[in-house]
């Protein structure tokens, strides 16, 4: 599997909008992200040739639209069933996977990756697919507010000190007031592989 590490500062890095950033080895496939603005849905690949594995990192909440995705997650959004951008990540990881296994062979690693709603998305888009391995960092389980609960054992989520999460965002709907650490601690994990960091800064 990569690096732990990597997949951490590429999921860092997938907050940098206007760029794709390399990380070691791992070279981005396009100059640029994927954005779709009207839903906030954002994403990006990388490939690194030395470990033939691609990476498709999936960004986490960082605008005003995420928050349609988010309010379904925290069970909020009785109007919806399944987070707005679960279609597109799927869709995205359709076509990074096809065009990954022409260029690269059908033996080139996929690696699904994301931080908080980007870890959602690459658990769901995994999943779906069924190839590769997902990677969620400081994410909720795939059962929270929505008709999306299953069973992945190829599905693994990283967490940093829990006591940290409320420090990476707030958000305020008028009276309601939701921090992080809610919106990461609901729902139902996928898998029972579950590990700490608890020295480690949320990514």
């Amino acid at each position: 599997m990569t690096d732990i590490n990597t997949l951490v500062e590429l999921a860092k890095n997938s907050y940098t909008l206007d760029e794709s950033l390399s990380v070691g080895s791992y070279v981005p496939t396009a100059p640029v992200p994927t954005i779709n603005p009207e839903t906030g849905f954002t994403a990006q690949s990388h490939y690194s040739s030395s470990a033939n594995t691609l990476v498709i990192t999936y960004t986490g909440t960082n605008d005003a639209m995420d928050q349609t995705s988010n309010f379904t997650i925290s069970g909020l959004d009785f109007s919806r069933t399944i987070p707005e951008q679960v279609p597109e990540a799927i869709e995205y990881a359709n076509q990074q996977v096809s065009q990954a296994q022409k260029q690269y062979g059908n033996d080139v690693s996929i690696v699904f990756n994301g931080h908080s709603l980007g870890g959602y998305l690459a658990v769901a888009a995994r999943h779906e697919l069924d190839i590769g391995i997902a990677i969620a960092l400081n994410a909720p389980g795939v059962g929270a507010g929505s008709t999306i609960n299953f069973k992945d054992e190829n599905a693994f989520y990283y967490y940093s000190n829990p006591a940290e999460w409320g420090e990476i965002q707030k958000h305020y709907f008028g009276p309601i007031s939701i921090d992080s650490g809610q919106i990461h601690n609901v729902g139902v994990r996928a898998s029972d592989n579950i590990f700490f960091i608890m020295e480690a800064s949320p990514p």
